[in-house]
């Protein structure tokens, strides 16, 4: 068997192609060209979708292991109100478009730390946008990612980002304390 590249490859496969030789080394005879296509990315955008659960299940119906395949999902222009669990079990995800949704916490951010190979995220156009500290405390909680909003993140943003989410961090830990002592004194 030798590898042959591979033809340029649709934006939502990646294509694999393999050179076979026909039985007995015949060595006039052309090779078997044998193609494999593997999705590995979705575009499920204004579909009013409100949750993806199930999301995983239904897409091994039109796909081969998309858990382990899918590297790009976007979502964009739905009504989806938070970051649910069925996405995280996307380990492979490197880009994923939320933008134009109804996610109000940034704390929704937080659980796409499970996703350590996400490198481009959209998450402009959900109310968490208008929060002053928006910015920095997504690349704060994301650090491994390189674009935000389609638009490149640079190593001095994500020094200072990093450092005041570990401040960030450690208010609302004392906050917290705070209001349970609080609590106990009532």
């Amino acid at each position: 068997i030798a590898r042959v590249a591979a033809p340029p490859a649709a934006a939502t496969a990646a294509a694999g192609v393999v050179a076979i030789r026909p039985a007995g080394g015949s060595a006039g005879k052309p090779m078997k060209r044998v193609m494999r296509m593997v999705t590995t990315a979705i575009k499920l955008n204004n579909n009013m979708l409100e949750t993806v659960s199930g999301f995983t299940t239904a897409l091994e119906f039109v796909m081969a292991n998309p858990i382990a395949n899918l590297q790009w999902v976007d979502l964009s222009w739905n009504q989806l109100g938070t970051v649910e669990p069925e996405l995280l079990k996307l380990v492979n995800l490197k880009a994923l478009y939320l933008h134009g949704n109804r996610i109000k916490a940034l704390s929704a951010v937080d659980r796409l730390k499970r996703l350590p190979k996400l490198l481009s995220l959209t998450t402009n156009g959900n109310p968490i946008e208008a929060k002053r500290i928006y910015r920095t405390y997504v690349i704060g909680a994301l650090p491994q990612i390189r674009s935000l909003d389609h638009s490149t993140i640079t190593q001095d943003e994500i020094s200072a980002s990093a450092a005041w989410y570990k401040g960030h961090q450690k208010r609302e830990r004392k906050r917290a304390e705070d209001k349970l002592y609080a609590a106990e004194d009532e």
